[in-house]
């Protein structure tokens, strides 16, 4: 039920976003790392209880980038981009512009329980916002989240658009389906 959420056009959901982010990190050899939504809005919710033990597992791992989505007012995603090697943040809003207060709090408390983000909060905010936009609906923010983590993890250039969004909801399907990136994207990267 949550893949006839992408097919059919409607919002997508914390499901789906951190499964496909899940399978974008696993087939990306750049070295990419997500955290789940879910931690990401109990850190933003100053819900910090047992947050050392969700995060235990990304002490370890080594990365250079991570990315974090976030559910803006209940209703809207973002993606946050944590880039260890350029230490800089990049925040991907599709409609909106970017929330300091999230980059803010997102960057002090991870950067308080993972070593790679320490110091984060004095990282550079990229100011960047030359990407594509969304129109004409407020269902395909949870697929920009998706695309701007794909195209990202691959080293594309951002380079789709709102027009094409049947056909990436149809391209995000079939690879959750067969646990595997498209071939075609991949091996153009």
């Amino acid at each position: 039920s949550d893949l006839e959420l992408l097919i059919t056009g409607k919002k997508l959901n914390d499901i789906i976003i951190n499964f496909y982010l899940k399978l974008l990190c696993n087939s990306s050899s750049l070295g990419c790392s997500t955290i789940d939504s879910l931690i990401v809005n109990k850190i933003l919710a100053s819900n910090l209880r047992g947050l050392s033990k969700c995060l235990e597992k990304f002490s370890k791992q080594s990365f250079k980038l991570l990315f974090c989505p976030v559910l803006r007012e209940k209703s809207h995603w973002a993606l946050i981009i944590f880039d260890v090697v350029e230490k800089t943040i990049g925040f991907f809003d599709s409609i909106f512009e970017p929330d300091f207060e999230i980059i803010r709090s997102l960057s002090i408390n991870l950067g308080k329980y993972l070593s790679a983000l320490s110091g984060s909060e004095n990282w550079k905010i990229s100011e960047q916002d030359l990407y594509p936009k969304q129109f004409g609906n407020n269902l395909d923010c949870g697929v920009f989240v998706c695309t701007y983590a794909k195209f990202i993890a691959f080293q594309q250039d951002l380079n789709f658009n709102q027009y094409q969004m049947t056909q990436i909801r149809e391209t995000i399907a079939n690879e959750i389906l067969n646990f595997e990136i498209d071939k075609k994207f991949t091996e153009s990267s």
